[in-house]
């Protein structure tokens, strides 16, 4: 059922051709303990980094947190564990949700919740809602 292989590392522009299976976890970025801007402007927004991000830190309505350069098939998931609400940005020059260039997230996100954004495009992230 499964082939007498191990991949152990791919690096960058190598392509493995035929069946792949991974059998445990995959490696993540992880950034925690972060704290939102609170300028509630893109310039202010925290810049932030990783596949998981953590906001812990939200200490006014719509303190903001920007997301990283988005690169096509990229996911982040954001989550706010802050007191408040919390204002999503893309990164400089991009879009998020297929908004206007440099415009926060239209919807905020709520305190104790969790997001996921995939980049269908470089320089585009949109929200992923499940319904």
């Amino acid at each position: 059922m499964f082939p007498n292989k191990q991949v152990n590392e791919l690096h960058e522009n190598q392509k493995f051709h035929g069946d792949v299976y991974v059998i445990g976890n995959l490696s993540t970025s992880v950034t925690t303990g972060l704290t939102a801007g609170t300028t509630q402007t893109q310039a202010g927004a925290v810049n932030s980094a990783g596949d998981i991000i953590n906001v812990t830190v939200t200490a006014n309505a719509n303190d903001g947190v920007q997301l990283p350069s988005a690169k096509k098939g990229m996911r982040v998931t954001l989550i706010n564990t802050g007191a408040s609400n919390l204002k999503v940005w893309p990164a400089d020059g991009e879009k998020v949700n297929t908004g206007t260039t440099d415009a926060a997230d239209a919807t905020v996100l709520a305190t104790a919740k969790a997001r996921l954004y995939v980049a269908y495009a470089d320089g585009d992230f949109t929200r992923v809602v499940f319904e």
